[in-house]
């Protein structure tokens, strides 16, 4: 597709009619540097958006696994809490018991050393 001459543009346009189009959007281009700088301009544009895109992508991706784990680390540590509240309730019937022996302990006079 490279010429330099314009005779070696004919010629291949004559080869290859399809690359008449081609050759009339390079002219163009060529003689309309404005144009050139616009399509550059888009074309940074929308390298920048799919960059943007693509970052966020991989943030959201990040930010759900870190949501996954915070997740099951809340699921450990309200088992741990559970587990935490019944030895409490657990301790606090043995108090209780302890309580009510020293009671009968002491109703009957008996001195018992712990």
């Amino acid at each position: 597709m490279t010429t330099s001459s314009i005779d070696d543009v004919s010629k291949l346009i004559e080869l290859y009619p399809w690359l008449s189009e081609i050759y009339e959007e390079i002219s163009y281009y060529r003689n309309d540097v404005n144009g050139v700088i616009d399509m550059y301009s888009q074309m940074i544009a929308e390298l920048d958006y799919n960059s943007i895109n693509y970052l966020v992508d991989t943030q959201k991706e990040i930010i759900e696994k870190q949501q996954e784990l915070l997740d099951e680390q809340k699921s450990q540590l309200d088992e741990q809490k559970s587990q935490l509240d019944e030895q409490k309730s657990q301790l606090d019937e043995k108090d209780l018991i302890i309580e009510k022996l020293q009671n009968l302990l002491t109703k009957n006079n008996i001195d018992l050393q712990l």
